[in-house]
């Protein structure tokens, strides 16, 4: 891992339990002893990360590549109480504990037909109220932390001058309508600067 660090590879490996989280960690941490955080190496998923696990994550620059759509799985009598029981469907999916402990987020569906907008209102609706974020943070984790996690924080992520126009306008404000998040319309789609959707 360190030569292929050195040349200027980044990698990323998929993690969903704690002691799969815990030997990526390992690998990691040997080749970033030298500079924590510059090769940005993800783990995605991150599931079930234990205190540890989260300190480790921050202390080293690993960006967690999460995905909150999965939360819609995470209630009473979901896939996740059925696979791993309601004290362990209790410590997945931390964000909250990541983003406090300075984790790197970055938010993605992991290939699944969602939009963003299903992902922010799991993200600030969890069903554990202790790992909710703000609407502001959700986004955040969609827009400049996804740039970020590929070295392209320059250029997307953020509507800033210099950086290309991506966006889109919705028909409701998620701040006003945190419950309802996952049922906001996009009403148009710039991308580049340029509207290539205009539903208004």
């Amino acid at each position: 891992m360190a030569e292929a660090t050195a040349a200027g590879y980044q990698f990323t490996a998929h993690a969903i339990g704690d002691e799969a989280i815990r030997a990526v960690l390992d690998a990691y941490e040997t080749d970033a002893a030298g500079d924590p955080g510059a090769s940005r190496h993800r783990i995605e998923h991150v599931e079930l990360a234990d205190d540890d696990a989260i300190d480790r994550l921050a202390e080293h620059g690993v960006v967690a590549s999460v995905q909150p759509n999965f939360l819609k799985w995470a209630g009473g009598d979901g896939l996740y109480e059925a696979r791993l029981g309601e004290e362990r469907t209790a410590e997945t999916n931390r964000y909250r504990d990541m983003l406090d402990a300075g984790v790197r987020l970055a938010f993605g569906s992991d290939g699944m037909p969602m939009g963003p907008l299903v992902g922010v209102h799991h993200a600030v609706n969890a069903p554990a109220d202790g790992q909710r974020l703000s609407v502001t943070e959700a986004l955040r984790a969609y827009t400049h932390g996804a740039a970020y996690a590929g070295f392209d924080e320059d250029r997307l992520g953020t509507i800033e001058a210099g950086t290309r126009a991506d966006l889109v306008a919705v028909e409701t404000s998620p701040w006003e309508t945190p419950e309802a998040i996952r049922d906001i319309d996009v009403a148009m789609t710039v991308v580049d600067g340029e509207i290539v959707y205009d539903g208004r």
